[in-house]
């Protein structure tokens, strides 16, 4: 019995640090070994929910709440999937419930905090997700959580925000400064963005994502400079995607470096970069005064 607890407990704990492929091979060895008993059920119900399955969630939450009545993961993800499924108000008084058993739980004032704005109660929702962020600290799990749900629901200002209080207690989560990143840049937080992005570099200084990501931001911020140092970095580290070098094409143009600009197009049109390699190496021929190079192309 002992083993087969730590084993609910381990799941449970892969599930809420992101991990539902573990999650789901160490429920398949619970449900040969327990069958439907209410943990096990509660797990299914999670699982279903992170897999994006909330009518199925329902039914396994929904058969686990009659051996666990008074769960707050089981009542939070009920919640959830209730809201997910269209039924907010249900969903949001199931939330309340939650709360009021467990009022430190940083998610379930997420969680509830998505609700109310399900149903049009913007001011209530802010103030659970105000509440969240203070309870979560010492939960980094449950703000990381927060940062990534409200993200794909595109609360950008919250998910930056929670992303701030979860970078704090991880600052070597290069997944986080990219997101935190991309929100701030949507924001129209450039100079933060920037600043989270080079973080992001620093972590992975290799990475042509990261240094691509950089580039784009401080474009926007006019540093064409040190852009195209970005560009070119990616460049070197993923030779074979045209992309890259397209982008280090463009800023070689406006620096009025034409004869690397040209280079860059042309082996991005050999990768088969597509249209945007061939208006930029029909720009360049053109600024050179190849015109006729440079119509055959377009």
């Amino acid at each position: 019995m002992k083993k087969y607890s730590q084993r609910v407990t381990r799941a449970a704990e892969l599930l809420e640090g992101g991990d539902p492929e573990g999650a789901r091979r160490l429920l398949r060895s619970l449900r040969r070994e327990a069958g439907d008993r209410p943990e096990v059920l509660l797990l299914l119900g999670q699982l279903a929910l992170a897999d994006g399955e909330a009518e199925r969630a329902r039914e396994w939450l929904e058969q686990a709440q009659r051996g666990l009545p008074r769960s707050v993961p089981l009542l939070r993800a009920l919640g959830a999937a209730l809201v997910s499924l269209q039924e907010a108000p249900r969903g949001v008084q199931v939330l309340c419930d939650a709360v009021e058993l467990d009022p430190a739980s940083g998610r379930s004032w997420g969680e509830l905090g998505f609700g109310m704005e399900a149903i049009g109660q913007r001011g209530e929702a802010s103030a659970c997700f105000r509440r969240a962020l203070d309870l979560t600290p010492s939960h980094p799990w449950s703000t990381r959580w927060l940062a990534e749900e409200a993200g794909r629901r595109g609360n950008l200002a919250l998910s930056a925000g929670a992303w701030r209080s979860y970078l704090t207690a991880d600052p070597g989560f290069a997944e986080g400064w990219e997101s935190l990143g991309r929100a701030l840049l949507q924001l129209g937080k450039v100079e933060d963005a920037v600043g989270a992005l080079r973080r992001l570099v620093q972590l992975r200084p290799r990475e042509a994502r990261a240094l691509v990501a950089l580039g784009d931001a401080l474009v926007r911020l006019g540093e064409n400079v040190e852009a195209r140092a970005c560009f070119r970095a990616a460049s070197v580290v993923a030779p074979q995607v045209p992309l890259y070098r397209v982008k280090l094409g463009f800023n070689l143009v406006q620096g009025a470096m034409l004869d690397e600009a040209e280079e860059q197009f042309r082996q991005a049109t050999a990768l088969e970069g597509g249209a945007d390699a061939v208006a930029g190496l029909a720009t360049v021929l053109e600024r050179r005064g190849r015109y006729d190079e440079a119509y055959a192309l377009l």
